[in-house]
């Protein structure tokens, strides 16, 4: 049943993360098979190609799994594996692990969506990661971060989307990099990679039009961001820029304009159905698809002419 008036609430979305995580383990399934098979696989592929099928059993732990199965962090059965098989050292660093957990319990008290689901995954003893050198001089650490979901600092002053797709909902980008990008590298061209991966993750939230509008917008955004950037950021004018105290000033324009289109992004998504979502764009005169759609065309030869004009006087 869905409620549309006041705000969209379908009751299968929880399912989603479940079916993310069952995509992603016919993806490590498959692999496994072409390991057995010889064929070649990439080294995170490697990492977590399944050879023998999960029991019942362990299948109903893996998605179950109480720290995470309603809205994530998603993590590979192979992770899953290990933590049943007490390949990761639970026991032996208690002491660790409970620490870690109750730091970031206290600045989820701060910042509670970010790190409340974190929290669990390191306390249960999931999320090992390795273990890592402080300096030099001291002994190996073992580190609680294999399930984090998001990267504070680099959320809070992000200057460019992209900065917000490396920090946030990390593990399900993750997922989106490594079980659908990479795979369809046949295509050869990154765009598309990107834009059927973006076309995959609006179709796993579901049929409303505000999800395919979203993940548009994100396509559109990045596309002209990252080509902006690589022409702008060779330029001498842009180094002195950063270099100088006028960086400050670059540094809150930047910001306001990721806050900014970061809400006309995410309008679609909030709203869903196309009549409110459309109807808001209409009363901000569709500002956002004026100044990212005609990138390719308009703005990126004009800002080429630009430099290169510029550049001789330099």
């Amino acid at each position: 049943m869905t409620e549309s008036e006041d705000y969209d609430i379908t009751w299968t979305m929880p399912h989603c993360v479940l079916t993310l995580k069952l995509i992603a383990l016919a993806f490590d399934l498959w692999d496994g098979k072409k390991m057995l098979r010889g064929l070649p696989l990439s080294e995170n592929n490697r990492l977590t190609a399944l050879i023998d099928t999960p029991t019942l059993e362990e299948l109903i732990g893996f998605i179950y799994f109480p720290a995470c199965f309603l809205v994530g962090p998603i993590f590979s059965f192979r992770r899953y594996l290990d933590f049943i098989t007490d390949k990761f050292p639970v026991n032996l660093d208690r002491e660790i692990i409970a620490s870690r957990a109750m730091k970031r319990l206290l600045q989820g008290l701060g910042y509670l969506i970010a790190f409340q689901v974190g929290t669990s995954c390191i306390r249960f003893g999931l999320s090992f990661n390795g273990y890592v050198k402080k300096s030099p001089e001291d002994n190996l650490v073992s580190t609680w971060d294999g399930c984090s979901n998001i990267k504070l600092m680099r959320f809070e002053g992000a200057t460019k989307f992209q900065h917000y797709i490396d920090s946030f909902n990390c593990n399900t980008n993750y997922f989106a990099a490594e079980y659908v990008y990479k795979r369809l590298k046949f295509l050869g061209n990154r765009n598309l990679s990107q834009f059927f991966t973006l076309l995959f993750l609006a179709l796993w939230h579901g049929t409303r039009s505000g999800y395919y509008m979203t993940f548009f917008n994100e396509f559109i955004i990045i596309y002209m961001d990252k080509e902006f950037e690589s022409i702008i950021s060779k330029t001498n004018l842009y180094k002195k820029l950063w270099a100088s105290k006028a960086k400050y000033l670059l540094y809150a324009f930047l910001k306001t304009y990721t806050i900014v289109f970061m809400g006309w992004s995410l309008i679609p998504f909030d709203l869903k159905v196309f009549s409110k979502w459309w109807q808001l764009y209409a009363t901000l005169y569709f500002s956002g698809f004026i100044v990212f759609l005609p990138w390719a065309y308009v703005y990126k030869p004009a800002l080429n002419k630009l430099v290169k004009w510029y550049t001789p006087s330099q």
